[in-house]
């Protein structure tokens, strides 16, 4: 039997960082994929996830721009704190978080990004850029 890709690292790892990758997927596969991720973490206090993604204000399942008829949830900080509470109880592990929401614009219904940009000419209101560090207790 062949080895499963990425075993060898299992517990191994001190920093991982997630940049523009969690919310490109639905809440349950972001919680799946960090179960995963603290599966890779060595399983010592102060273990680290760090890293960068899209939010918004408003929870929902977003239209997703690169993925033809796909969906991403974005979250805010009270989906964050949920999903890894629930990554801790699924995992045997505690969590604390850093989490920040920097809006995209002051103004929500004039949230627009430049026109030559490839996500289109209009942002979804409530969005902005979430940046985050999950430290394990």
């Amino acid at each position: 039997m062949a080895p499963i890709p990425g075993k060898e690292s299992e517990g191994k790892i001190d920093v991982i960082f997630a940049a523009s990758m969690f919310h490109l997927f639905s809440w349950e596969e972001q919680a799946l994929m960090a179960e995963c991720g603290v599966g890779l973490l060595k399983p010592v206090k102060r273990s680290l996830v760090l890293g960068r993604q899209r939010g918004n204000v408003n929870l929902a399942e977003y239209e997703h721009r690169t993925n033809q008829g796909g969906t991403m949830f974005r979250n805010e900080e009270k989906s964050w704190k949920k999903m890894w509470k629930q990554v801790g109880e699924s995992t045997g592990t505690v969590w604390d978080f850093n989490f920040r929401l920097l809006r995209d614009d002051d103004d929500l219904d004039k949230m627009l990004v430049p026109s030559n940009s490839s996500f289109g000419n209009k942002v979804d209101v409530g969005d902005g850029s979430l940046r985050f560090e999950v430290v394990r207790l």
